[in-house]
């Protein structure tokens, strides 16, 4: 998610039901809520956005009203589009396009257009396909798509040996390299578990109450588990710790560390996880961050809290992320790294086990094998920290949040339905879970605010 959304605080009329909603009323509404806009970003001294590559990168200073007021409006803009085109046209209009502008934009960055075009100068078409070592032909048919999403435009348009330029979407990439690897993990990795989710529904759900929550009954795993055509996984944890070759392998878990890390800085994941129990009063304490992956997010952690030592524990891909220097050698003296698999028995003896952004990927069962494999090192009071990412769907909640916002929430039910066979977890199920993996846990927290679940276990042993 790109902004900080704290949707439990803002208060808004719940809207009109969908029948009333008409072109001539979304009209004014977009006027309305155009100039509420404009009126957020002149008292926030934001420059009027524009689509030339030197224009403003994002809204990172607008408070969080008028952060819900931009996806307001982008719903009302949606409602727009859709009732211009026409209800028949709308639909064949995203048919046709939405897998276009998804493979399109996947090109370029698998490719690196962006690179190949200079950011404050132009190319050929000549020039850019050589530069992507891809034929000219194919330079030519991917790049007018691009254009008409405004990724790149035509220096001259209505000439023939025009050059291309970036706007500000396609030189975002150039000035944040990170936005590469987001993309490519989004779409690169998810496209084609994604596009035959059909297919695997109805080859084993077709007629069925439940879903299995077994890696073979995914889309993940008809194309990379069974001999799936794609290669021979166990199940996505283990394609991106292993696909690739030679320095090759393992670089879509490096990219994952990466864009884990980057996706925190703009949900704020440091403010929640400061503010997530009282660290100055835990004393002395020994912190193991359960699938910590690079340890980046315990830095602010161990800076504000001296007294904390802190025990990074991942897989040993994310080993070489924790050491690439983002660490000072100072904070090391409180903050190492140990290779561990979670799911078996934990090995160190600690106050406090944290997880943070964990637990969204991964069905129930799987859950409480994770719970379940640490009870052999908790001693009497030893606490666990659950922090994860959740958006508010509540029907109450859902009335009230623009739909461009719920998106995104959807989006992770999709993705782990895909991956993994199972919908993201409702906070409101992590008290059962624990209570079914040992019944000695007392629970203390479990709470939503804002983006995030708090949910805090003691072990009473």
């Amino acid at each position: 998610m790109g902004d900080n959304v704290q949707t439990e605080t803002i208060q808004h009329d719940v809207p009109a039901p969908v029948a009333s909603v008409s072109l001539k009323e979304r009209l004014e509404t977009l006027i309305a809520s155009s100039q509420a806009l404009i009126k957020q970003l002149d008292e926030h001294k934001i420059a009027d956005p524009t689509f030339a590559r030197d224009s403003q990168e994002d809204y990172a200073s607008l408070p969080p009203e008028a952060v819900m007021q931009r996806y307001q409006l982008l719903d009302v803009l949606n409602d727009v589009s859709y009732l211009v085109h026409g209800p028949s046209s709308s639909i064949l209009d995203e048919a046709q396009n939405a897998m276009a502008d998804s493979a399109t934009l996947n090109i370029l960055n698998y490719f690196n257009f962006w690179d190949a075009v200079p950011l404050e100068g132009s190319a050929s078409y000549a020039e850019i396909a050589m530069s992507v070592q891809l034929p000219q032909e194919a330079v030519e048919t991917i790049l007018p798509y691009a254009f008409c999403n405004r990724l790149f435009e035509l220096e001259t348009p209505g000439t023939a040996d025009s050059r291309v330029r970036h706007t500000s979407r396609s030189a975002a990439f150039i000035k944040e390299k990170s936005l590469r690897v987001l993309v490519g993990l989004t779409i690169d990795g998810l496209a084609g578990p994604l596009a035959i989710l059909n297919r695997s529904l109805e080859k084993n759900f077709l007629g069925k109450k439940e879903l299995s929550n077994d890696i073979s009954d995914t889309p993940f795993g008809m194309l990379y588990n069974q001999g799936g055509a794609l290669g021979q996984y166990k199940d996505y944890y283990d394609f991106l710790d292993r696909e690739g070759e030679g320095e090759r392998k393992g670089w879509r878990q490096r990219d994952m560390v990466e864009s884990l890390r980057l996706a925190k800085e703009k949900w704020d994941a440091e403010g929640a996880l400061i503010k997530a129990i009282d660290w100055a009063g835990a004393g002395k304490a020994t912190v193991v961050d359960v699938g910590g992956s690079g340890g980046h997010d315990d830095i602010p952690l161990a800076e504000k809290f001296p007294d904390l030592s802190i025990v990074v524990q991942d897989l040993p891909s994310c080993e070489a992320k924790f050491n690439d220097g983002y660490i000072s050698d100072e904070l090391k003296k409180r903050i190492s790294f140990v290779a561990h698999d979670f799911f078996t028995p934990q090995p160190i003896q600690a106050d406090i086990y944290l997880f943070k952004w964990v637990f969204y990927d991964w069905p129930n069962k799987d859950i409480s094998r994770i719970v379940k494999a640490l009870v052999p090192a908790l001693r009497p009071g030893a606490r666990v920290l659950v922090l994860d990412l959740m958006v508010d769907v509540t029907p109450e909640a859902a009335a009230v949040t623009p739909r461009s916002l719920l998106k995104y929430s959807n989006v992770i039910s999709l993705k782990t339905l895909s991956l993994f066979g199972h919908t993201k977890q409702a906070a409101k199920k992590m008290t059962e879970i624990f209570k079914e993996a040992d019944a000695r846990f007392d629970i203390v927290r479990d709470d939503i605010e804002g983006n995030f679940v708090t949910f805090e276990a003691v072990w009473r042993g």
